[in-house]
């Protein structure tokens, strides 16, 4: 488009200009055949550049609400997807943050205790305890407590206190066991196989995990009926399809031996028990609640010992669950039956097994390998056991009161065991070293070295050994250097 010559001094004014009265592209005062010319003669510019400005103006403001909007418009969608995106990470990396957690918290743990200056610089000035630090002999002989508040027996299921577990094989009537104990609780009943109870109605909570759902809501109303039990009882149960297993919650962290399984179940099962009031709560059995490595007493411990006992005392409710024997071993006997690491019987308030008796079909032995807060009973009976009689058509188990409840010859030890004692008898008229006692135990039952210290530990656990001094055994009632 050709240049007007008229402005080709300062500011050459060469751009095309749209001219708002007409609408039409030219150069300004040559072609411009509007009313602008017209009304502003020869030279224009200034008016027509005011009336531009003007124009532009006026729609700059109708478009600007518009042109607001949609900036808003356009800011919340990036807000919105930029919350969605991070709400997104965060329930991707809520277990990894978790896990996290809980290794910063034991590693902070173990750097505090290796830095105690700092530790005591950080922390505050701990209160100087108001009581002795020891007492003498006599003030610790004048010492009272209250009774232990066990749900059953001297010490059986204790409330606020450690877990009771009953072992056994598969089908031997664990769950029958258990049913009836929990029914007469509930019932209020004054003692069950000649032990006491509160004699009030006792609230549970009951946890099955094995086998079918239906079958067991079936099972539990049919032995209630037996026992002669109607109505309606206090006792709650899972609901259905309710998620308890292991498979459904984070994974352990590798290496630390911490699977949080149970801090998860707690968590749930804290509210439930608040919720129902229970006090006592039934896991049926326990590999259903946690898949660690049960062979790991450190593991154990931390993932099953230490939550149940911490809730069990902020909650004052008592624990038992159920637990299978290992698969059949001639080397193992007594509580070594049990599944897993020694301490699952070292940290229990009370430590049973339910087994097949010798006296027929329907005989059942009940063996008690610990009770933490009370004696042993049948002291007269070693090792410590009651016979007892199993109706597994009604699901109820009694007392076994029949003079030969016992069967033929009663109960007699396992011969492998008898045969260790043989072999101390018989290798040391006082006592016997380790070493040498399980080089004749591996050559008298032509064992591998794992397996006779097996059979040797069972055999002191039996009592038919004892320990003599370090790295010594010896029979019981041996004369000879005090055991230890």
């Amino acid at each position: 488009m050709p240049a007007s010559s008229e402005f080709s001094g300062n500011g050459d004014l060469r751009a095309a200009l749209l001219c708002a009265p007409c609408h039409t592209h030219h150069e300004l005062h040559e072609d411009c055949r509007c009313s602008l010319r017209e009304r502003h003669g020869e030279h224009p510019h200034s008016a027509h550049m005011a009336l531009l400005a003007t124009e532009y103006a006026r729609r700059e403001e109708e478009e600007r609400p518009a042109r607001e909007t949609h900036e808003r418009e356009v800011a919340r969608e990036f807000r919105e997807a930029a919350e969605r995106k991070e709400a997104e990470h965060v329930r991707e990396l809520a277990p990894v943050l978790r896990t996290l957690e809980r290794l910063g918290d034991k590693i902070g743990d173990k750097i505090a205790a290796a830095m105690p200056g700092k530790e005591a610089a950080a922390a505050p000035a701990a209160e100087t305890p108001s009581g002795p630090l020891v007492v003498t002999w006599d003030e610790f002989m004048a010492e009272t407590f209250p009774p232990v508040p066990s749900l059953w027996g001297d010490a059986f299921l204790v409330k606020g206190g450690s877990y009771t577990v009953l072992g056994g094989d598969t089908g031997v009537g664990k769950t029958i066991f258990t049913a009836n104990l929990i029914l007469a609780l509930a019932e209020g009943r004054d003692s069950f196989l000649g032990f006491p109870l509160p004699g009030r109605p006792v609230r549970s909570l009951f946890l099955e995990a094995e086998g079918s759902r239906p079958k067991f809501r079936d099972w539990i109303r049919h032995i209630a009926e037996s026992l002669g039990i109607k109505g309606s009882l206090p006792i709650s149960f899972h609901a259905r399809d309710a998620e308890l297993l292991i498979s459904n919650l984070p994974p352990m962290i590798e290496g630390q031996g911490i699977p949080p399984a149970l801090e998860k179940i707690a968590e749930v099962m804290g509210a439930e028990i608040e919720k129902t009031g229970a006090e006592i709560v039934f896991l049926d059995p326990i590999g259903r609640f946690w898949s660690g490595n049960e062979n790991s007493a450190a593991e154990w411990r931390a993932a099953i010992t230490a939550p149940l006992a911490k809730l069990s005392t902020l909650r004052n409710v008592a624990f038992m669950f159920s637990d299978h024997y290992v698969k059949p071993n001639e080397f193992r006997s007594g509580q070594h039956k049990v599944r897993g690491s020694g301490a699952k019987i070292q940290d229990a308030g009370c430590a049973m097994r339910l087994e097949v008796g010798k006296a027929g079909k329907a005989s059942r032995v009940l063996f008690f390998d610990r009770v933490r807060d009370g004696a042993l009973p049948f002291p007269d009976r070693d090792p410590s056991r009651m016979p007892l009689l199993i109706d597994t058509a009604a699901g109820t188990i009694v007392l076994d009161e029949r003079a030969d409840a016992e069967g033929a010859g009663g109960y007699v030890e396992d011969s492998r065991v008898a045969g260790v004692r043989a072999l101390v008898e018989k290798l040391g008229p006082t006592r016997v070293s380790t070493a040498q006692l399980r080089l004749a135990v591996m050559s008298g039952f032509d064992l591998e070295k794992s397996r006779a210290t097996d059979l040797i530990s069972t055999a002191k656990s039996a009592g038919a050994i004892e320990s003599a001094g370090l790295g010594y055994y010896r029979v019981p009632g041996t004369l000879g250097p005090r055991a230890v």
